[in-house]
């Protein structure tokens, strides 16, 4: 959307051939950033056959104020269809992202219907807390108090969590006092967040962190990202980026993930601060392979340069796919090649075992250093031009 202007925007949704699902990110957009001013395409949209389109429709209708988006959403719930829960659970998560409070009782609505599966029914009452109904944080109270299933608390903490940056009330109070250390240490995390010390809250991020509960350093990625301060999330993302060596082998693979991501938030947010970081931990010859692989990927999805100062002067790594990620960060910084790695680096061009995300960036390094990156591009754009 950070492509598309304000006047384009507006000139594309009144395009009659326009994909309808197209139009109608293109008008949730305009109705978050206030510029929308043409309704007349959402009524149309609004007697559509096709059902997500219409109920989508009537969901920004409803931020409008017009009635009959409330109409449609009301439809919605006396629906039979087995599609109901899916179009709900797509709705409300785009009202939460959008900040669309006007379906906040609608929301609640659906997390108060007994029918509702419970992975929905709390989708739901997070996303009536996070848009400030007036009744929502009074339901959250009596489920959590209501059931002694440590499972399901945690369920609870976590969708009072992820709305934490949006709540004027604390309620974390009862998760605090658990006995339950994960549930305790996710309440001190949101009365942290609540109360709005920057300081504290790095703290008790990365105190939730060290719990090593996928779904919670989920989260937290994603709040240090949008949320923190720099200075304060490389604290925390270095804490994600550690916590991989720790923790449940089942969750593994999804530890190194946040390794990746973490390792590529914390170069972007400052190259010379986190390769200090980073260094010591791929020079350290107890640190596991899979990690290191995955903080050098993290380096090679990076858009910020300079990541090559992050290994260099390093010893060789001890597996193939280390060095193989080590080659692709050189070359993504036009280090200087020898004969034999830029045979290695056409060799990865076609390797397999390679995402094809870096067999292209391996190809694209490969022309730009035997010259040929100009006339390879000059071919394409005349191919796409016939």
């Amino acid at each position: 959307q950070d492509l598309l202007s304000q006047d384009n925007a507006q000139q594309l949704i009144s395009w009659q051939d326009l994909d309808a699902a197209v139009k109608l990110l293109i008008v949730t957009r305009l109705i978050e950033a206030g510029t929308f001013n043409d309704k007349a395409i959402l009524d149309q949209l609004a007697e559509a056959t096709h059902l997500g389109h219409r109920c989508f429709a009537a969901l920004l209708l409803t931020e409008l104020g017009d009635p009959a988006g409330t109409e449609g959403l009301q439809e919605l719930e006396r629906m039979t269809d087995p599609r109901r829960n899916g179009i709900r659970e797509a709705l409300l998560r785009t009202a939460l992202a959008h900040r669309f409070v006007s379906a906040s009782s609608w929301a609640f609505a659906v997390s108060t219907d007994a029918d509702a599966p419970n992975p929905l029914s709390l989708l739901a009452l997070r996303v009536a807390i996070g848009l400030g109904h007036s009744d929502a944080v009074d339901l959250w109270r009596q489920r959590y108090e209501s059931t002694a299933d440590t499972a399901e608390r945690i369920r609870l903490a976590r969708t009072a969590l992820t709305v934490s940056p949006w709540l004027k009330d604390d309620l974390f109070d009862l998760p605090s006092a658990s006995e339950d250390e994960l549930i305790a240490q996710i309440g001190r995390t949101g009365q942290a967040i609540v109360a709005g010390s920057p300081r504290d809250i790095a703290e008790q991020l990365v105190a939730l962190v060290q719990q090593n509960h996928p779904l919670s350093n989920r989260w937290v990625l994603w709040y240090a990202r949008e949320h923190v301060q720099p200075a304060d999330a490389q604290s925390i993302l270095l804490a994600l980026i550690q916590a991989a060596e720790d923790g449940a082998p089942q969750d593994k693979a999804l530890r190194l993930q946040f390794t990746v991501e973490a390792t590529e938030a914390i170069y972007d947010l400052n190259p010379q601060t986190a390769a200090g970081l980073l260094r010591p931990i791929l020079a350290d010859n107890t640190t596991d392979p899979r990690q290191i692989e995955a903080i050098l990927l993290g380096l090679v999805s990076s858009k910020t340069t300079g990541t090559n100062q992050v290994i260099e002067n390093l010893p060789a790594f001890g597996t193939l796919d280390a060095n193989n990620l080590t080659l692709l960060i050189r070359s993504n910084n036009d280090a200087a090649l020898n004969e034999n790695e830029l045979k290695d680096l056409q060799r990865l061009v076609r390797d397999p075992a390679l995402d094809d995300g870096l067999n292209v960036r391996a190809a694209w390094s490969y022309l730009k250093y035997t010259n040929r990156s100009r006339a390879v591009l000059k071919s394409v754009l005349k191919s796409q031009g016939e």
